[in-house]
């Protein structure tokens, strides 16, 4: 359903990129099963489903195991030690049998009550409705109260079911500097790892939402224009926000938020050094 409605509804995209996939797409030899509507290979399959599954057992499959912890030098407590090197480029290795007490136990697993099918999906879009309001080849001003003022503009080119809405908080005169711009980025990477799993169901079925920190914060999203799952975008987004917790493990934070704030303000060091003393040759 949700490959239908992008098929239906497929946006303009940058032309040599496009041009680029088409001409791979095209060199591949599918089978001419996968030309039906849905591909034969999309059919669900009960026998070969479960031929392929009495394969995936913990007696026949292979781990692999990549991580800047493991030495060449010893083992750690992380693995075995890299005692091989790959010919090619050279980078270390190791190939273990599993334990056989470890394959006794991995048939014995019991089924973890975390580990299930996707819960249904609350935001794939049912009004493809070309939503309609007068106005001119300006943006229309449709509300303007003390507190809230609201543009619209209608797309008279595409006709296509979306919306582009933005929202501009304005809150009171400050001066900017060093040490806010700095935390709203932090705030901006802490809201973004909140909303990449909770948004991550809209985002499927191409909703996008972003909230931006600076002088002002900006709410902007793009996606259909059903109002109902707008709606439920929306309010999820902002419970995301409202929720944030600010207690986050330090390994986590520094990885996730610090570090690339901190390599981000490094590079742009250098760049500001390095124009300001041009390379004479």
């Amino acid at each position: 359903m949700i490959d239908n409605l992008k098929f239906k509804f497929k946006e303009k995209e940058d032309p040599a990129s496009y041009a680029s996939s088409i001409s791979s797409n095209m060199a591949k030899r599918d089978d001419p099963r996968d030309y039906l509507d849905p591909p034969s290979r999309r059919i669900y399959n009960e026998t070969l489903e479960k031929e392929i599954m009495s394969f995936i057992t913990p007696d026949n499959f292979n781990m692999y195991l990549s991580s800047l912890k493991l030495s060449v030098d010893n083992k750690t407590e992380y693995g075995p030690q890299l005692d091989q090197e790959e010919e090619w480029y050279s980078t270390p290795y190791a190939n273990k049998e599993m334990f056989a007490d470890d394959i006794a136990n991995w048939k014995t697993v019991t089924l973890d009550d975390d580990l299930h099918l996707p819960e249904e999906n609350i935001f794939i879009p049912v009004d493809f409705r070309v939503l309609e309001k007068e106005g001119g080849d300006l943006p229309t001003l449709v509300n303007n109260t003390q507190d809230l003022t609201v543009w619209w503009y209608q797309d008279d080119e595409f006709n296509q079911p979306k919306i582009y809405t933005g929202c501009r908080i304005q809150p009171g005169t400050n001066t900017p500097n060093t040490r806010d711009t700095l935390l709203s980025e932090m705030l901006h990477g802490m809201y973004s790892i909140e909303t990449s799993d909770s948004l991550y169901p809209a985002l499927s079925v191409d909703y996008n939402l972003n909230v931006g920190f600076s002088d002002f914060w900006v709410l902007w999203l793009s996606g259909f224009s059903d109002t109902e799952k707008v709606q439920k975008v929306i309010e999820s987004g902002l419970d995301s926000l409202f929720e944030l917790d600010f207690e986050q493990d330090d390994g986590h934070f520094n990885a996730t938020v610090r570090e690339p704030i901190r390599k981000d303000y490094l590079n742009v060091k250098k760049l500001d050094a390095s124009s300001a003393h041009p390379q004479i040759r």
